[in-house]
């Protein structure tokens, strides 16, 4: 519970009751989660490219070996 609670005041996420189910929950990211998250996707996006020789060459390495990537 603490984890949820500290989402909640950072602005990440809002709550809403089911209609249909009084047990449910529903969460929803808003605006600022959203824009926290494309940058996040941004930023691992060019990592992963940075990194896509070096990993390119690794599952080359493990093919190789007979390891099925």
């Amino acid at each position: 519970m603490g984890r949820g609670i500290a989402r909640d005041q950072a602005g990440l996420l809002t709550k809403a009751a089911s209609a249909q189910d009084r047990r449910r929950l529903a969460l929803t990211l808003t605006p600022k989660a959203e824009a926290l998250l494309a940058r996040l996707t941004a930023a691992h996006l060019a990592e992963l490219r940075t990194l896509e020789p070096a990993l390119t060459r690794a599952l080359g390495r493990l093919r190789r070996r007979g390891v099925e990537a």
